[in-house]
């Protein structure tokens, strides 16, 4: 994803991911991926990590969500899934 790209550079820039979510760019792609699903994103981001989350705009079987980290996954995941991204987390469920 283009955010995940974005957050590659940053690490390469910084030797952190700290900002991840603070950024322009991500920022951006993160709220015009929110407007397409119809709903809020969410973004956490530490020194070794960052996740995001978007809803879907329809849920695909028991899939409400999409995430991406900064381990390279990049998944559906359920609503039971989606509470446990908060700020503790720096990767997808």
């Amino acid at each position: 994803s283009g955010i995940r790209a974005q957050a590659e550079i940053i690490y390469d820039n910084t030797s952190s991911y700290a900002t991840v979510c603070a950024d322009a760019t991500v920022a951006s792609a993160l709220a015009a991926a929110a407007t397409a699903g119809g709903g809020a994103s969410e973004c956490y981001n530490e020194a070794a990590g960052w996740v995001a989350e978007v809803p879907l705009r329809a849920a695909e079987l028991l899939l409400v969500s999409w995430c991406v980290d900064s381990n390279g996954k990049s998944k559906g995941i359920t609503v039971g899934e989606d509470t446990a991204i908060d700020v503790a987390t720096d990767r997808c469920p």
